[in-house]
């Protein structure tokens, strides 16, 4: 039993390490893939980019990741009952507030003089 945990965790450290090395070899001397892209975006667009063996797999990894932080953000939102403001009432919102201080304002220069 242990054995196999063992094995597990080698082929797993393996795994990763090869993973690894073969990111390397793709970024071809650059530190990240960012850096890649803003300095050689040739070579960014064949090896990470739309033109990569891989782009289809990894643009749906992506997508599968992203939908899974939104499913458990919306969990977590339901578990503590929590509803988030609209972006749109908030600036309607400040909007009004700066009216009324305005108005306020304006009115108040013209009283005193």
């Amino acid at each position: 039993m242990l054995n196999q945990i063992y094995g597990d965790i080698r082929k797993a450290q393996a795994d990763l390490k090869n993973a690894k090395k073969i990111r390397e070899e793709m970024l071809q001397g650059y530190d990240s893939e960012s850096d890649m892209k803003r300095y050689n975006y040739p070579l960014w667009e064949n090896n990470f980019g739309p033109n990569a063996p891989d782009y289809d797999v990894t643009q749906a990894e992506k997508q599968l990741k992203a939908a899974e932080r939104k499913l458990k953000q919306q969990m977590k939102d339901e578990l503590y009952d929590y509803t988030p403001s609209s972006e749109a009432n908030w600036d309607k919102d400040w909007e009004a507030e700066w009216r009324k201080k305005s108005e306020k304002n304006w009115e108040n220069k013209w009283k005193n003089k």
